[in-house]
């Protein structure tokens, strides 16, 4: 007869001398025992016929704390450490400990010497997928679990499998239902019932969870005692991992989905966005969360258990019963996989007739009614007023504001940074991210799915970005989507977008600076180069020449043309060696570069040329001397946050004093651009100070857009020497007051315009407007608060080019169109002409006076079989001058009068090579109404 406590003795195989005292002394023991060395047998202390440990050695247990990672911690308690000397022992010592131990365990409060969670899964002939199940909770990082299986199976023979696979392990309790009962809520609760741990995990037979899923819970349940249920993100997928989709909108309008990547299965996947807990969502199954489900166990007992009489929704009663009484929890991450078998045996699947039926037309409003459920979620602000359009994401709603039960937390990360569309490719998201506990959460309403990809993995450092691409949505949506499914309530987040910062769209279709380096390189066939601040070596190793130098007093990377000294240093000790082409990189303050620059000159060979990087400071804070967040290295300084430094005061003094030919490039939208200088013609100075004077006298406030503006007149190839002449032929053209500027626009921002009208607007923002035998495919989305434009409007709305546009008609006071009514993109498919016509004067929302249109135009391969000119009337002759469309044409026509009649009346025939005719329209006002002004229109008058 066995002998109560069952003591595990645990020793090292250098205290085995011990095993002959123990087994020829047993008779005088009041306790059973077994002896063993191997760590995998401390399991044995999950078996409740196992009571106490012991581990024996000759000094302190020190030499056995290692096991404290092994077992869970409630072990504790039952673990004795027996020191010896000579190999003795006192027996009776040993009978006392070890009695009193097990049975001072055993009046202890149940909860303390039970697990921490109980994982419950019913099955029914699973066979190999309940391992999958199993090796996942193997691999959880909270150690102390148990998992009851319950076995509805309709033959012995699935149990026999179930014990011969999962027996060994102590932490698996297997049990066996008499016969089969095929009521799943009947056997959850049967399974309910037989967990003794605190918190209860439902976890389907041939699901996995992810390894952190019951540390996570666990957490938020010991945080807050008042929390009774706790869900998480399901990540639904085949068996072979490819990705699942339950669709972008979902859960009416409340759920929807990103993407992730797998590091595991080196897989995209996509996260189902579990919607939050409302009067809404609680109104449908669907609706309702998902895998994983977690509860207190006291909670869930005092919501009466699973239903045994529901075989099916017997989920979603009691999600109501305890989202009714309890604070919920949603832990915003992917916690569990969730398999879609291709044999169609999920038992959700098969079920989904009767589950849809059931649920919205008898348990949902039965139960709304007696639990008064709508009053329930009022009381605890989460309660959403109800509306008809449930098949748009509620982030798309107009003034809507989300109520919601349960809070959003993810303690994986202490800020979340929310990127949209171009703000990814900011340099300076690198530094934060290896810095700091971040997330990266990308949003874009321009890329796919698999240009996303494409994107990221040229990006390689971002290891846990999540993404979405959601192409009908506006960037206001955008946002509103990252603030209600994914921004965390215990996190700081931080939102990249255009109307936080400097927007100034890419000029040129590089898309990084070493590409545009290699450009000028191959266009002058320089032979060397010279890069000051190479620190990681990104753009220095894309160079494509073998005499090039780098220079840099803290580089992160070796190579044999790199030199680890300052600037200073290097241009002070380098009397003769000479370069074609300087990229100056290094210490982003004024001062420094102005030094950099000035020394790059005196080294620089004949139609040499010297670029900077960091002109265009996102923000004020951006342009600090020096950035908050910074720390110094082998005594450099470093940032740790988006930082350009005040690189621009010395352009802005450059522009301002020096005569030289320049080009600056926008890689893309919120890249802090570079500018490429040439032909320089000015003196070396002997004494910096009074530059340093100047430069420092600038101001973010007072001087920057300033500056701005002196940057984009290398957009137009129009100088002021030929202004007079251009008035002159202006005003004395006919039939009224126009003149014809080809090659209008730089060539690179003319490109840059073509590809925006192309790539993202000709097949998504237009539409056929039929009007008075028109035909005028014309622009419908707001072009004055779209992102993609802001460098066009910025420009054309600019003091700079209305000056000229003034001097150009000889009329002042000119001022940019608002709201571009009827102007932005305009685009003419085959067949489509527009009938002459007087455009409308007067702009009454503005009180404001249309005096001349600005029409530029962006049919780069047209040829005379395309027609479609523009056609200017002369009422009096009625003779017609015809102006040919041509690429970066420009037409500035007086639209101010009644015999202002334009229109092109050929229709546009589309061609191989020039599909459509393409356009931009630019409208300019004055506030005074001129006297000749006889009739004010605010519409169009069409002549006849």
């Amino acid at each position: 007869m066995s002998k109560y406590p069952m003591v595990l003795f645990f020793r090292h195989d250098k205290y085995n001398e011990i095993d002959t005292i123990l087994n020829n002394n047993k008779d005088t023991f009041n306790f059973s025992f077994e002896i063993t060395s191997s760590t995998y047998h401390l399991q044995k202390l999950c078996n409740e016929n196992y009571h106490v440990l012991c581990t024996i050695g000759i000094s302190d247990a020190e030499e056995y704390l290692y096991i404290c990672k092994i077992i869970p911690h409630r072990f504790c308690g039952k673990w004795i450490h027996k020191s010896f000397e000579n190999i003795t022992f006192d027996f009776n010592e040993l009978n006392y400990n070890f009695n009193y131990n097990y049975i001072h365990n055993v009046i202890l409060p149940r909860e303390k010497t039970r697990p921490d969670f109980s994982v419950f899964t019913t099955c029914f002939n699973s066979y190999n997928y309940i391992l999958n199940a199993y090796n996942s909770l193997k691999q959880q990082s909270l150690i102390d679990w148990e998992w009851v299986i319950l076995d509805d199976s309709t033959d012995s023979n699935h149990f026999e499998y179930l014990k011969k696979q999962l027996i060994h392990d102590y932490r698996v309790r297997l049990y066996n239902r008499s016969g089969n009962s095929g009521n799943i809520g009947n056997v959850k609760n049967e399974a309910v019932s037989l967990c003794r741990g605190k918190y209860l995990l439902e976890l389907d037979h041939d699901d996995i969870i992810v390894p952190s899923c019951l540390q996570d819970a666990y957490n938020i349940f010991e945080e807050n005692s008042s929390v009774g249920f706790v869900y998480g993100d399901t990540i639904p997928v085949y068996r072979n991992y490819s990705p699942y989709s339950y669709g972008k909108t979902i859960a009416k309008g409340y759920g929807s989905e990103y993407k992730f990547y797998d590091h595991v299965n080196k897989k995209w996947l996509n996260n189902y966005l579990t919607p939050c807990i409302n009067n809404i969502t609680l109104s449908h199954l669907c609706c309702c969360p998902n895998h994983p489900r977690m509860w207190r166990k006291t909670a869930l007992m005092e919501c009466e258990n699973y239903s045994e009489y529901l075989p099916i929704c017997d989920d979603y009663e009691i999600i109501l019963r305890t989202c009714c009484k309890y604070d919920v929890v949603k832990i915003n991450k992917p916690l569990y996989y969730q398999f879609s078998n291709d044999d169609g045996n999920n038992f959700s699947l098969i079920r989904n007739s009767e589950i849809n039926r059931l649920g919205p037309n008898f348990i949902q409003p039965i139960f709304y009614n007696k639990y008064n459920v709508n009053d329930k979620m009022k009381q605890k602000n989460a309660f959403d007023e109800v509306d008809d359009i449930n098949n748009i994401g509620i982030w798309k709603k107009i003034n809507y504001q989300h109520h919601r039960l349960n809070k959003l937390i993810n303690n994986d990360y202490n800020k979340q940074i929310c990127i949209i569309n171009e703000n990814i490719f900011d340099n300076k998201l690198i530094d934060y991210y290896k810095e700091n506990d971040c997330q990266l959460v990308f949003l874009t309403n321009i890329y796919n799915d698999y240009q996303v990809q494409l994107i990221l993995s040229d990006l390689n450092y971002y290891n846990d970005i999540i993404f979405i691409t959601l192409p009908d949505e506006n960037e206001n949506e955008l946002i509103n989507f990252f603030n209600i499914l994914i921004k965390n309530d215990n996190c700081e987040s931080e939102i990249l977008n255009s109307n936080k910062t400097l927007v100034i769209n890419n000029n040129t279709t590089y898309h990084k600076s070493s590409l545009i380096i290699n450009s000028i390189i191959e266009k002058y066939k320089y032979t060397s180069f010279c890069e000051i601040g190479v620190e990681t070596g990104w753009c220095f190793n894309d160079i494509k020449l073998t005499d090039k130098l780098g220079i840099d007093p803290d580089p992160k990377f070796q190579n044999e043309s790199i030199t680890k000294m300052t600037s200073d240093d290097y241009f002070a000790l380098n009397e003769n060696r000479t370069f074609d082409i300087f990229f100056i990189d290094g210490m982003h303050q004024c001062e420094y570069v102005c030094r950099d620059f000035y020394n790059s000159l005196k080294k620089l060979n004949p139609n040499g040329s010297i670029l900077i990087d960091d002109i265009l400071p996102m923000n004020e804070r951006e342009q600090l001397k020096f950035p908050i967040n910074h720390v110094y290295e082998n005594d450099i300084l470093k940032y740790r946050e988006p930082w350009t430094g005040d690189v621009w005061k010395f352009i802005y003094y450059l522009l301002k004093n020096v005569k030289m030919e320049f080009q600056w490039f926008q890689c893309k939208p919120h890249y802090r651009g570079i500018i490429y200088i040439k032909n320089i013609i000015t003196d070396i100075p002997d004494d910096y100070e009074k530059i340093y004077e100047e430069i420092n006298s600038y101001s973010y406030k007072d001087d920057f857009n300033k500056y701005v503006n002196y940057l984009f007149t290398c957009n137009l190839n129009v100088n002021n020497d030929s202004l007079d002449k251009l008035c002159n032929i202006y005003k004395n053209n006919k039939p009224y007051n126009h003149i014809v500027i080809d090659n209008f626009l730089h060539d690179n921002f003319a490109e840059y315009i073509l590809n925006l009208i192309n790539n993202k607007y000709a097949n998504n923002h237009f539409l056929y407007c039929i009007e008075n035998n028109t035909l005028n495919k014309a622009c419908t989305f707001d072009f004055h608060t779209h992102q993609d434009c802001n460098s066009i409007i910025n420009f054309f709305n600019g003091e700079y080019f209305i000056d000229k546009i003034s001097k150009i008609t000889g009329i002042s006071n000119l001022i940019g169109d608002p709201i571009f009514k009827g102007g932005g993109f305009h685009l003419i498919s085959n067949g489509g002409y527009l009938n002459l016509h007087k455009d409308f004067n007067y702009n009454e929302q503005f009180n404001i006076y249309r005096r001349v249109n600005v029409l530029i135009y962006f049919n780069k391969n047209w040829k005379k079989e395309n027609q479609g000119c523009l056609e200017l009337l002369d009422t009096e002759t009625k003779e017609i001058t015809d102006i040919e469309p041509l690429f970066n044409r420009a037409v500035i026509l007086k639209v101010d009068e009644d015999d202002c009649i334009h229109g092109h009346t050929t229709p546009w025939i589309t061609t191989e090579t020039q599909e459509n005719r393409m356009s931009l329209a630019l409208y300019y006002y004055t506030k005074e109404k001129p006297d000749y002004i006889k009739n004010i229109n605010n519409t169009v008058k069409w002549y006849n």
